[in-house]
Formats: structure tokens, C-alpha cells, sequence
């Protein structure tokens, strides 16, 4: 029922609202009266453009056959002349320059000619181009004849024709022949024409009538209106400004045509007019330019086309099809009133159809958005065509992009995508796609023809970004474990055995010290005491790293230039021997870094670049080198965010050599402690990378590695630091270090220990007492005052140092103290220094160390 009501009332304003005959109805009368009238009017048109090529081939005939007619009088002409020159005393007279027997020769003949050919000029010229005589007018003679045709004669030679403009304003056709005796000029004959024939014989042959203007420069007033009286026309000079009429058809001239003379401002030259009504008849004019034979303008030819008959015949049909149309409008809106009506109905049937269709997938749709899920359909060319809600408001609505580029974010289609198996092959897939901005989904594609009928891409993709960071973190966190449990038994075991092993080894590195400086140097002893001595300090080197690797070792920081800290190394008796055990490969330095200082143990910064020095060296097969280089650089929170480290400052020391490179399945283990592909005990501990990584922990920054089959490249970044104070040992010879008689308290549980310290401090000139415990060291020094104490920090059981120091302070608040130790907490470390001890000082140590350490702190 419910669903009933919901189709009801989506229907009833379907049904409200004007139906689809009342919508359409109306625009398809329009557009078909449009139709119709379009039609009517292109047929009217075509009818008018065909009167129009009409009216001009008349014009272009008319044209055509004066410039034809003016041809064929020209070789009339020029053949008179030639039948004229076949007598013998035409020469002999005109050589003679016997006017009387020419004009008695040619006088009859030229009367003649007037009268069957229309001939009304002829003459006969001297080669000076003088006139000798005028047939049709002998009483004028003598005047030098300076027309283009007869120019053309005389420069040519030839003979030389066209229309020129008589005194009397007359159009007429000259053909004037050079006259030879054995190629010598003797003078010239000439026959003129009027064209006034012409001008009517195509006036009858077309039907239509003529005019012709002359521009008033050209002629003399005077002598033009003689002339004119003479023929019996009217001659107006003041009608028109610029140009005279000298002929026209017309009984009359009328005033209605006077704007189209040439020189009026409405004068549409070489173009047909608009209908003008002259004696009743509708005419169009056409004005002609008309030229001398020497090509310049002298006039206009007007020709009047008679267009009364084809102006009716177009009213005729103008009425015919405006009939036809009505009779058209009124069959065809029959015709659609009939078959919108009858669409109207199946409309309704349909919409109701749809409505219940849109509800159901507008209720499957709310459900896909209310799940998160994305959906959206992509055509075969990238482009994207529908997004649900949910993938709108997650991406932004990105309709009519390119799915690559807007929601993938790549500047080309993705390497995964799999739109062709879905268009072309029609295949259902299953995958997997991560976006530029790193989110990842599971993709399904189903092929689907989209509302328009193209073939498309249907895509569903669930967010599985979350998932993903979810599995990741876990996966991190459990190597974090992993690797935090290895760390942490690795340090129980370094901190069970470090402080023992140092403590067995002080006596293997200080006792042959000892021992060696009582013997004579030819002693055959000192080789054999010098190995045990070398043995042990490399064996506490070893416990050293694991230490550092443990990250149990303790340590002070003070101020360092990282350059100068470099240049020590290369000075140093470990960078010497290495350089010898592999001459092949040459160490270089490039300090570049301009803000070199740190905060650092600068003990444990020389070790990791010797262990990268010596892991670069050992790399190299032929003859390559090493590189190490200092640079500042400032790291983004972005980049900081990749390292792990805070942003800012840094200083960059850079290890780079020209090996053979890391193969990628070690990279990911370099750091490991005891990961090694060295022969253990020979070459590698397993612990020079380890002690690095944990170097740089220590120091708050971050190491790097880039390797391939080129060579390998180690970056350390270190904050820099802003104290400008770096600290520098003083550079005293071995006897400063000698005592002068101070009172010097060793405190330690392990006697050998004691006995090392007091008898190398005894040898130094210092007065020495030894305890074996904290609380022995407070009683004894409740009853007697030293310099300074020489404090182990580990023993057991009872006080440690830290502890022993704190109580000895409450009796002396100023006294001097020293820490020595093989393994300590940081944090005890820490406290007894900030309690006031001096220093701290690894065991095993040697003679200079303990020296220097004591000599320090008795001079602070």
C-alpha cells in the first residue's frame, strides 16, 4: 500500500504538469512554419538570384558584343585599306603631297564607303604625323595629328586601331596604316568609324536600351555643342557635374536615372541598380566604365534591362508557394496532433514504470554510499561518465575527467589498469590499485553499456587504505620488537660481560705498558709485551662496538667541527695503515660545509668513519677511490618526515666509493649487529655498520645508503649545532701530565685494577691510596682530604660510584672526581657529571689516557 501511495503521488504531478502534446506541440509548429517559410523563401531566392545572372548575362552580353563588334569594323577597316593602297597614284600623290589629285582620287570613294559601310572619317598624313588632307573635311588640314593611334603607327610601324574620343565628343573606331615605297615612309592613311551603329545594333540584338556619358575634361565645351547641334542631339553641358551625355536610346532622358551618371555621390559603378519605374516600365541599370584605345577612362555605356515581365512572373510565384505552404502547416499539424497525443499516453504508462524502477536503484544507491563503498563508470577513453556520493565527496565530483589523471592523480592511463579485458573482452576482474595520494583499494570491473549505449568500465572500489596502514604498522611494530628484543638481549649480554671483560682486559693492555717502560729498548721482551699489549686493546675495541651497538656505553658530548673531525681522521695512524694495506685505492676529501659544527662523542664519529672507510676500501677491486665530503643541507618537514628526524639544519658527511655495490637483498640488513659478508674474526666483527646506525640514534640523526653495480654512497646527517665554542684539547708533550706530588684516591673493586692505576699514578710523581669500595672510600675520606678520586662506577655489592660521589660531596661539596668504568648506564654516567665529576675515562685505559684524564681535572 505504502508503495502504491509513493507511485501515486510521484505520478499525479507527472500528470499536472503540462503533458508532452501541450510541451511539443507548440515548438514543432514553430520549427515546421520555420521549415516552410525557410523553404518558401530559398525557392524565392533562388528564383531571385536566377533573374539576377540573368540581368548580367545580359550586361556581360552587351560588353562582350560591343568589344567583339569593335574587332570585327577594325579588320573591316583595315581591309578597305588595304584595297585602297593597291592603287599606284595613291602613292605617287601622297609623295608628291598632291592634295588635289587625292582629293580628286578618293573623293567619290569615300562617299561610297559613307554610304555602304558607314565610313565617316578619312584621312591622309605626312610621316611627321602632319595632316595633309581630310577627305570628309578638306577645308581643315595642316594641324599635327597627336592621337594614340596614330603615335602607336609611328612608333610601331604598323598599323594601329582602337576607339579613340573625337573634338565633338564622338566615340569614334580609327585604324591608321603606315603607307611604304621600298620601305621608306611616305605617310599615313586613316579611316574612322563612329560607334553610334554599334550602340544599336546591340541594342536591338539584346532588347534593352543604352546611354553613353563623357567626362567634361576631355572635350571643349564649345566645340561639343557644335558638334552635338550638328547631329541633331541634345546637348546639355550643365546637367551633370562632372560628365555630358552623348547618346541614349530613350525617347527621353529622365531626371530619375540622372544619379546613376558617373561623378554623382550615388554612382554604383560596374553594378546592377535597384528597379527604377521609367515611362512605366520597371528597369535595372548596369554602368560600364568605357575606355580609349590608349586604356584610359574617358566614360560610361548604361544599359536599362527591361524587368517588368520577370517581376510579375516572381509575384506570380511568390503567391503560389505562400498557398502551398499554408496547405503543408495544416497537414502536418494534423499529423502531430494525432501522434503526440497518442505519445502522451505510452509517456504516462512508462513514467509510472519508472518510478518504481528510480526508487528501488535510488534505495541500492543509498546503501552503496552509506557503506563507503565507490562506484563509478569510465568509457574506453579514460573519460569519466558517472560517481556515486560517496567517491564525490571522498575525491571530488570528477565527471567528465580523465580518470587517471583526476582521481588517480597520474599524468597517463595507470600500468594496472585493466579497462581493455573489460570493454573488449567482456571479462568480470578482480584487483588491486594504489593512488598517487597512497590510497590503496581492492577493484572489481564489470563490463556495462552505459545510458547512451556505450560500452563502459563499472567499477566498485573499497578503501582498504586503513587496512592496509593497519597491517603495516603491525608489521613495523613487530620488527621494532624483533629488533628491540635482539638489541635488548644483545645489551644484557654486553652489559653482563663488558664491565668484567674490560676489567680482564686493563690488565692484558696496562700491565705490558708498564712493563715497557722499564725495560731497555734492545730488550728482546718488548716484541712479545708489544703483541700482548696490541691484542688486548683490539680485543677492547671489540667489546667497544659491542657496547655501542648495545648503546650501553657512556659517552660525552661536546662541541666539534665536523670538518676538522674528518681531516684528524685522515691524519690519523688507522687512516695510514689502511691506505697501505690498499695502495690501489686513493682517499679524498671534499669539505664543502660552511656550518660544520655538532654536538657529538667526537670518539664514536671518527669510529663510524673509519668503519665506512674501511668497509669502502675493502669494496673496491681495481684502482678507484674514495670520497668523503661534508655539505650543509635544511630538511623540510616532508623530507624529515622520511628520515625519521626532527626538521632543520643539517650537516651531511658523505662516504662514496666506486666499489661493486650492495646487492639489495643485504641492504636491508646491513645494520643488523654480526650481519657480515666477511669472514668472521678475519676481516669483520659483523658490528662496523651497527655501530654507525647506533652512533647516529645516539646523535639524533639518521644514516643512508645508495648502492648499485657503480659504487655505494653512505650519508650521515647530523644537526647542526648553533654553539660556536668548539672544544679543543690542549696539546701538551707527555711530561705536563706528570704529577707534582697531588693526593690522588683510587677507588675500584677489582684489585688488579687498583694496583694498575695506583702504580701507572705512583710512576707519574702523584701520592696514592686505594679502596675497594664506595663505603670505604666515604669512611677514608671522613678522615683525610685528597686532590681528586679516581671513582669505578660499578661495584658490587654496596655503593656504586655515582652513589659513593653524592655522599662524598655533603663532606667536601668541591671535590674532584673522575669516573672509570667498562660499562655504565648512561643515566648513572650522567648523574655523576652533573653531581661535578670532571670526566670519564673507558677502561681498559693506557698510561697517556689516565695522565690527561687526571691532569684535566686537577687543573679545572
Amino acid at each position: 500500500m505504502q508503495a502504491a501511495s509513493h507511485d501515486n503521488k510521484t505520478t499525479k504531478p507527472f500528470q499536472q504538469n503540462r503533458p508532452v502534446f501541450y510541451r511539443l506541440m507548440v515548438p514543432l509548429c514553430v520549427i515546421v512554419l520555420l521549415l516552410v517559410f525557410a523553404l518558401s523563401a530559398a525557392l524565392l531566392i533562388a528564383n531571385q538570384q536566377k533573374m539576377e545572372r540573368f540581368n548580367r548575362h545580359i550586361v556581360a552580353d552587351a560588353t562582350h558584343s560591343l568589344e567583339i563588334s569593335l574587332k570585327r569594323k577594325a579588320r573591316m577597316l583595315n581591309a578597305l585599306e588595304d584595297v585602297l593602297l593597291e592603287n599606284p597614284s595613291l602613292y605617287e600623290a601622297l609623295q608628291a603631297k598632291d592634295r588635289e589629285q587625292l582629293f580628286e582620287l578618293y573623293e567619290p570613294i569615300f562617299r561610297n564607303l559613307q554610304k555602304n559601310y558607314s565610313i565617316s572619317h578619312f584621312y591622309f598624313h605626312l610621316p611627321e604625323r602632319v595632316n595633309l588632307l581630310r577627305i570628309h573635311k578638306p577645308t581643315v588640314y595642316g594641324d599635327v595629328i597627336d592621337r594614340f593611334t596614330a603615335r602607336e603607327a609611328e612608333r610601331s610601324g604598323k598599323i594601329a586601331h582602337g576607339i579613340e574620343l573625337g573634338p565633338l565628343g564622338t566615340f569614334t573606331l580609327r585604324v591608321v596604316q603606315p603607307v611604304y615605297i621600298e620601305d621608306t615612309l611616305i605617310g599615313y592613311l586613316e579611316l574612322g568609324q563612329e560607334i553610334e551603329g554599334l550602340l544599336k545594333f546591340i541594342q536591338n540584338r539584346l532588347g534593352v536600351e543604352l546611354a553613353v556619358s563623357i567626362r567634361k575634361n576631355l572635350l571643349e565645351r564649345k566645340k561639343w555643342q557644335d558638334g552635338m547641334a550638328m547631329l541633331g542631339r541634345e546637348a546639355n553641358w550643365d546637367r551633370y557635374k562632372n560628365e555630358v551625355l552623348i547618346y541614349y536610346s530613350l525617347p527621353v532622358f529622365p531626371s530619375a536615372i540622372d544619379p546613376f551618371i558617373h561623378g554623382s555621390e550615388v554612382h554604383l559603378h560596374n553594378n546592377l541598380t535597384e528597379e527604377l519605374l521609367i515611362d512605366n516600365r520597371l528597369r535595372r541599370i548596369f554602368s560600364h566604365s568605357l575606355r580609349d584605345v590608349s586604356g584610359a577612362e574617358i566614360g560610361d555605356l548604361l544599359v536599362f534591362i527591361d524587368i517588368t515581365e520577370s517581376k510579375a512572373a516572381f509575384f506570380r510565384l511568390t503567391i503560389i508557394t505562400a498557398t502551398l505552404a499554408l496547405l503543408l502547416l495544416s497537414a502536418l499539424f494534423i499529423f502531430f496532433y494525432i501522434m503526440l497525443r497518442q505519445v502522451d499516453k505510452s509517456i504516462l504508462t512508462q513514467h509510472s514504470q519508472l518510478i518504481e524502477s528510480e526508487g528501488r536503484q535510488r534505495s541500492l544507491l543509498d546503501a552503496i554510499n552509506r557503506s563507503g563503498i565507490f562506484l563509478f563508470v569510465v568509457d574506453s577513453g579514460y573519460r569519466i561518465r558517472y560517481m556515486n556520493e560517496s567517491m564525490a565527496k571522498s575525491l571530488g565530483n570528477e565527471v567528465g575527467g580523465l580518470c587517471y589523471r583526476d582521481v588517480s592523480g597520474y599524468d597517463s592511463p595507470c600500468s594496472h589498469c585493466r579497462i581493455a579485458e573489460v570493454i573488449e573482452k567482456q571479462q568480470i576482474v578482480h584487483y588491486h590499485s594504489t593512488l598517487k595520494n597512497n590510497r590503496s583499494f581492492n577493484m572489481i570491473a564489470v563490463p556495462y553499456i552505459d545510458i547512451d549505449g556505450v560500452p563502459c568500465k563499472l567499477e566498485v572500489m573499497q578503501d582498504i587504505t586503513q587496512q592496509q596502514k593497519m597491517e603495516h604498522d603491525k608489521k613495523i611494530l613487530e620488527q621494532k620488537l624483533q629488533r628491540a628484543q635482539k638489541m635488548e638481549a644483545l645489551g644484557l649480554l654486553a652489559g653482563g660481560v663488558a664491565h668484567d671483560l674490560n676489567n680482564i682486559l686493563s690488565g692484558i693492555v696496562s700491565y705490558p705498558e708498564l712493563l715497557l717502560l722499564q725495560l731497555p729498548k734492545d730488550s728482546n721482551l718488548r716484541e712479545a709485551l708489544e703483541a700482548i699489549q696490541e691484542s688486548g686493546s683490539r680485543a677492547a675495541a671489540v667489546v667497544e662496538d659491542l657496547l655501542t651497538v648495545a648503546r650501553g656505553v657512556a659517552s660525552t658530548k661536546e662541541p666539534q667541527d665536523l670538518n676538522l673531525l674528518v681531516q684528524e681522521y685522515f691524519n690519523s695512524p688507522e687512516c695510514k695503515k689502511l691506505q697501505s694495506l690498499y695502495p690501489n685505492v686513493s682517499c679524498q676529501q671534499q669539505l664543502e660545509a660552511t656550518h660544520s659544527t655538532i654536538i657529538c662523542s667526537s670518539v664514536h664519529i671518527k669510529k663510524s668513519l673509519m668503519n665506512l672507510v674501511t668497509n669502502a676500501a675493502e669494496a673496491i677491486v681495481e684502482e678507484e677511490k674514495i670520497l668523503v665530503s661534508t655539505s650543509n643541507q635544511y630538511i623540510d618537514e616532508l623530507e624529515a618526515a622520511r628520515h625519521k628526524i626532527s626538521p632543520g639544519e643539517y650537516i651531511i658527511l658523505s662516504v662514496r666509493d666506486d666499489g661493486t655495490g650492495i646487492c639489495d637483498e643485504d641492504l636491508t640488513h646491513i645494520f643488523e649487529p654480526f650481519y657480515t659478508k666477511k669472514v668472521m674474526g678475519r676481516s669483520g666483527t659483523g658490528l662496523g655498520l651497527a655501530v654507525v646506525w647506533n652512533t647516529m640514534e645516539e646523535h639524533d640523526g639518521t644514516v643512508t645508503v645508495e648502492s648499485s653495480s657503480k659504487g655505494t654512497c653512505f650519508q650521515l646527517y647530523f644537526p647542526v649545532s648553533v654553539e660556536e665554542n668548539i672544544i679543543q684539547p690542549p696539546d701538551r708533550p707527555q711530561e705536563n701530565f706528570r704529577g707534582n706530588g697531588e693526593y690522588i684516591l683510587v677507588v675500584d673493586d677489582e684489585p688488579q685494577l687498583r694496583d694498575i692505576a695506583s702504580q701507572i699514578l705512583l710512576n707519574l710523581g702523584y701520592n696514592v691510596d686505594s679502596v675497594c669500595s664506595g663505603e670505604l672510600a666515604v669512611k677514608f675520606l671522613k678522615m683525610n682530604s685528597v686532590d681528586l678520586i679516581v671513582m669505578d662506577m660499578l661495584m658490587e655489592p654496596g655503593m656504586n660510584g655515582r652513589q659513593a660521589y653524592a655522599e662524598i660531596l655533603e663532606l667536601y661539596p668541591k671535590q674532584k672526581a673522575i669516573i672509570a668504568s667498562g660499562f655504565s648506564e648512561s643515566d648513572d654516567v650522567k648523574a655523576a657529571l652533573q653531581l661535578g665529576a670532571s670526566g670519564f675515562i673507558k677502561k681498559p685505559y693506557s698510561i697517556i689516557q689516565l695522565s690527561r684524564a687526571v691532569r684535566e681535572a686537577l687543573t679545572t
